[in-house]
């Protein structure tokens, strides 16, 4: 006689979060426009080897709703990640995991005024991976990814600006 039951996993998801402010020297807006400047992304973005917007619609007041993909890629490893972004001009983009490698993706970029013009940027990111195995694999290249975000677009912030910046954690 077979014995069949219910699998039971024992698989404990970890939640990671990240949180990284930045001081620029180009304004609120420029920072905005960077950060959904979706298409440009892999210009910049050592990982993202495509990226495209798949459906823009206008949220009621102001701003848009934006579903793109990511293509990432470390060597043979390749994943595409696709987001919701709520943007909220010209402060804020809310970000969440429609379809990818990971349970969970949430994350905002904030953009305040600084003085003389400069910006005050943050991102905070939370995520969890969506398998024990992928996880094992995954889980480095992606933290790598999301660690180096801020710092990838502050200094794509300089290049197409010529702004100073100061990193903070």
């Amino acid at each position: 006689m077979a014995l069949y039951g219910p699998v039971v996993r024992s698989e404990i998801s970890v939640l990671r979060r990240i949180q990284r402010q930045a001081l620029v020297g180009c304004s609120v807006a420029q920072m905005y426009a960077l950060v959904t400047d979706i298409p440009s992304y892999p210009k910049f973005l050592p990982w993202c080897v495509g990226a495209s917007v798949i459906d823009e619609k206008l949220r009621t007041g102001s701003g848009t709703v934006v579903v793109a993909h990511l293509d990432l890629a470390w060597g043979p490893i390749r994943y595409r990640l696709v987001t919701r972004n709520d943007n909220e001009p010209p402060g804020r983009v809310s970000m969440h995991l429609v379809r990818g490698p990971l349970d969970r993706l949430d994350g905002t970029w904030t953009f305040e005024p600084g003085e003389h013009g400069s910006t005050q940027v943050a991102l905070d990111l939370s995520f969890t991976l969506a398998h024990r195995m992928t996880g094992l694999f995954v889980a480095p290249l992606i933290s790598e990814a999301l660690e180096t975000l801020t710092d990838a677009f502050v200094a794509e912030a300089g290049r197409r600006y010529g702004s100073d910046h100061q990193l903070a954690d």
